[in-house]
Order: C-alpha cells, then sequence, then structure tokens
C-alpha cells in the first residue's frame, strides 16, 4: 500500500470515531481529496490529477475535517443557570389599577369636574387680550390689506393665474363690509357704545375681554372673542373701544373715547 493509502485508512479510524457519516462516502472523500493535491499517481487507485499549485498534506487533511462538518449532529446542552419569572407588572395593568383606586377614593369625580370647570371658564371668560388700554383721545388710521406674492400661484391645472411679485388688495375680490366694534366686556360704557354702533346685519361685536356668554344671554345678540388677539395686531388697536370700517382701497381704524 502507498503512503497515501496508508494515510486514508488512519484518517478513516481517527474520524470515524468523531463524526458519523457513511462509510462508502468519507473513503470517497478522502481518496479525492489527498489526490487532487498531490503530484503523484497512486499505483493502487491509478488516480491522480496534477494541479499548478498543490497544497501540503495538513492543508488537505484540515480541509477534509471541515467538509466532513456538515455531517456532524447537533447536541442538546441542556439548561445551565437559575431561571426567574418575569415579576414587574404591566404598564396597563398598573394604570388600569390606578384608575380603580381613584375612582373608588373619588379623586377621578373630582378630576373629571376640575377639568370641566376649567373648560366651562375659558369658554365664558377667555383670556384677555394683554396691553390694551381705555382711549382716551380720538385717534385714527388706515391699514392696507394689500399683499405681495411671494412665488407664482396656479390652478388645479398647472396654470399660473398670477406672479411672484404682484400686489393683491384682497378688499378687491371681497364683499364683506361689516363694522367690526373691539370693546372690553367688562365695561358698561364701552358695552353700551359697542351696541349702538349698528345691528347683527352690519355689525360685529368683538370682545378683547369679558364674558361673552353672559352678554349674548343679556342682550340677545351675538358677541364674539379676539382670541390671540388676531384683529388687534392685524389692525394695530392699542386702545379700546376701537371701531375698524371698510374704506376702499383701505380698511379704516378709530379709537372712540367713551364716557
Amino acid at each position: 500500500m502507498c503512503n497515501i493509502g496508508k494515510i486514508k485508512a488512519a484518517l478513516l479510524h481517527r474520524l470515524s470515531a468523531l463524526v458519523v457519516i457513511p462509510l462508502q462516502v468519507l473513503r470517497f472523500n478522502i481518496h479525492t481529496l489527498i489526490h487532487s493535491f498531490n503530484r503523484k499517481t497512486c499505483a493502487t487507485c491509478r488516480v491522480g490529477t496534477p494541479i499548478r499549485r498543490p497544497l501540503a498534506l495538513p492543508q488537505a487533511i484540515l480541509l477534509l475535517l471541515l467538509a466532513t462538518a456538515s455531517f456532524s449532529h447537533a447536541k442538546d446542552l441542556g439548561v445551565h443557570g437559575p431561571l426567574f419569572e418575569i415579576t414587574e407588572p404591566s404598564l396597563l395593568d398598573t394604570i388600569h389599577s390606578r384608575l380603580k383606586e381613584m375612582e373608588a377614593a373619588g379623586e377621578l369625580d373630582q378630576m373629571r369636574e376640575e377639568m370641566q370647570n376649567t373648560t366651562r371658564s375659558y369658554v365664558e371668560r377667555p383670556r384677555p387680550v394683554p396691553g390694551l388700554g381705555k382711549a382716551e383721545e380720538y385717534a385714527t388710521w388706515d391699514v392696507d390689506m394689500s399683499i405681495t406674492l411671494n412665488e407664482d400661484l396656479s390652478d388645479h391645472k398647472g396654470q399660473i393665474f398670477a406672479r411672484a411679485g404682484t400686489v393683491v388688495n384682497p378688499l378687491a375680490y371681497s364683499r364683506f363690509d361689516k363694522r367690526i366694534v373691539l370693546f372690553d366686556g367688562d365695561d358698561p360704557e364701552q358695552v353700551s357704545f359697542a351696541l349702538s354702533r349698528g345691528n347683527e346685519l352690519d355689525t360685529l361685536l368683538v370682545l378683547v375681554n369679558g364674558d361673552p356668554l353672559g352678554l349674548m344671554r343679556e342682550h340677545g345678540r351675538r358677541f364674539y372673542f379676539d382670541q390671540n388677539a388676531v384683529l388687534v395686531d392685524r389692525f394695530g388697536v392699542r386702545n379700546v373701544p376701537a371701531v375698524v370700517s371698510r374704506a376702499d382701497p383701505v380698511m379704516r381704524v378709530e379709537e372712540v373715547v367713551v364716557r
């Protein structure tokens, strides 16, 4: 037997104790792998094809061991170390438990009542517009409502109908002609002045302070509130009562003294 035959027999004996694979498959793999890296031809098996860069025999054995590793079987190594159940309570369960405790103690009803009172008080008396005084002398000025376009405007078909830089005056396209009276609803004189300026059809009564719902029930008129000081800032109002009316092509603002 040649050296290759001896090596093959030794490998078969050693590997059979490590890997459980069909013996014929193992013989074929060893035989083919050794000869594929050996330049000499075995007289016994008459197999062997020289290659340009043959590997050493130890390298061939290493590759064989890697190739046969796929035939090995996985083992259950068992459980090592203690196992513990998850003891942390669920967040939803904690919230639900807390709500039950609050309901039993009456805290939920108290919280609900506080929220209702807060909402009701805000509706009945919204936050006053800050920084306003009572008019001590008559003043008037005009406010130009025109805007300058920063970009082209197009319709749903992509056709441009207004170019950037175009100056547009909304009053040229609006029919709004109602008078706007801004006043303090806690001042009876200003309330009387506002009511005397017109009716529902031609006048909007806008509070900057006070109770719009209470005044509505008392006078049978609609009262609005300038929330976030939108109108006061737009028209530059500093004192009340103030009357804003249309005076094409501008809006005219008047601060009126009431006694």
